[in-house]
Order: C-alpha cells, then structure tokens, then sequence
C-alpha cells in the first residue's frame, strides 16, 4: 500500500508538472507579437514571490492577463496587482473573470464591470471616457480601486499571519510536487504509460473486445512493474 501510495504521488506530480509546462507553452505562443515572453515571466515571478503566489497561480494569472497586455503598455506587475485588487473589489470573481472585465472596459464596454463587480454605471461610464479619452486601462482602474479603498496594501495583508501561512504552505507543497515530477522523470513517464493502458483495458472490457483488452492490461502490468523497480531505484539510492 505504501508503495502504491508512493508511485501515484510521482504519478500525480509528473502529470502537474506535465500541464503547466503545456500551460507555460501556450502562454510563450500567445505573449509572440505582444510581449517579451522573458521579461513577462521575471516580472511575474517578481509578483508572485512578493505576494506569495505559487506557480501554478503565476501560470494561470499571466494567462488570464493576455488579453489585457493587448490593450495596455502597464507594466506587467501592474497588471496583475489591478486584477488582484478587483477580486477584493468582488471576492466571487475569479482573477480571470476580472481580466474579462477589464479587457472589456479597454474596448469601451461597461457590461461585465457593473454587473459582475458591481461598479455604479455612472462611475463606469467615466472611466470608459477617460480611457477613450488616451488613458491607460490598467492606470485607470488602479486609480478607481485605489479610490475605493482597495490598494496594493490590501493584498499585501494577505501574505501576513494565517493567511500568509496558508500561502507558504501552499507554496511548499507545490515545490514538493515539482521537485518529485523532476526527480522520477524517467519513471514518472512508464508510470503515465501504465495508466493509459490500464485505461485502454478497462475500455476494451467495456466494448466486449477482450482480446485486446487481455494486451492492454498485459502491457500495463509489465509497464508497471518496470516503473516501480525505476522509481524504488532512486528512492533506494537517495536513501
């Protein structure tokens, strides 16, 4: 049981890492003829390490922020400390959601800005002339939360007693997926094979082809059994 435990932890972060590296390449080929993929990412990361964030949410921030670096030369940190701060504005929305609506508000449309975050029409009209008017999008709602309350002290007070606790935990747990997904690559790769042929028998049985069933799971169980002597390989060598 300890062993089976063992094998779907490497499993599990093999497959995290799988995805936001794919999540990662998307970005790189979406930020091509908008932004420095490069200086996107330092300048992210620089955000993140401030106010706790782990990758996985850095990953998911940036893409949601796409959008919004179409329509706005504010620098990147800027960007997602104003996506951040809506959220405050209306806990609910995701930081996407927020992206959404300012994006939106970049092209002169109000709708998602007062009914999802509920900003008066009136004070949403202003700031869709100012921004018609040459202003910055992002400078333009930074200064409108700024307004209301909501600053960058706001979410650094998020990184502070329990709440920035729960962060740092969170933060730790993902360098531990991260680190087991680089440290059984090899295994971690015969081990996805061993679901996905498992998966395929399981189909096979399903669809009364159980010839081929027989092979898919002949072919998952000797699949394992080479990944696990992989993966209790290394364990036994960093013991």
């Amino acid at each position: 049981a300890v062993a089976t435990a063992a094998v779907n932890s490497f499993a599990d972060a093999f497959q995290f890492k799988a995805a936001l590296d794919a999540t990662t390449l998307s970005i790189n080929a979406q930020l091509q003829g908008v932004r420095d993929s490069g200086q996107v990412w330092n300048e992210a990361s620089a955000f993140a390490q401030k106010f706790k964030l782990t990758q996985q949410e850095t990953t998911q921030a940036i893409s949601a922020s796409i959008g919004v670096m179409r329509a706005s030369k504010a620098p990147v940190e800027d960007i997602l400390g104003v996506l951040a701060r809506m959220q405050v504005l209306s806990p609910e929305q995701s930081l996407e959601e927020a992206a959404i609506a300012l994006k939106a508000l970049a092209s002169g449309d109000t709708t998602s800005l007062v009914t999802r975050f509920e900003v008066g029409r009136d004070v949403a009209n202003q700031m869709k002339a100012e921004i018609q008017g040459g202003a910055d999008a992002v400078a333009v709602m930074s200064e409108f939360l700024g307004g209301v309350g909501i600053g960058m002290d706001v979410l650094a007070a998020k990184t502070a007693g329990a709440a920035g606790a729960i962060k740092d935990l969170a933060i730790a747990q993902e360098e531990l997926k991260l680190a087991q997904a680089e440290f059984a690559q090899g295994p971690g790769l015969v081990i996805l094979e061993t679901q996905i042929q498992a998966t395929t028998g399981a189909t096979r049985v399903l669809s009364g082809d159980f010839q081929t069933a027989r092979q898919s799971i002949a072919q998952a169980a000797e699949a394992g059994s080479i990944g696990f002597r992989l993966l209790d390989g290394i364990l036994a060598g960093s013991l």
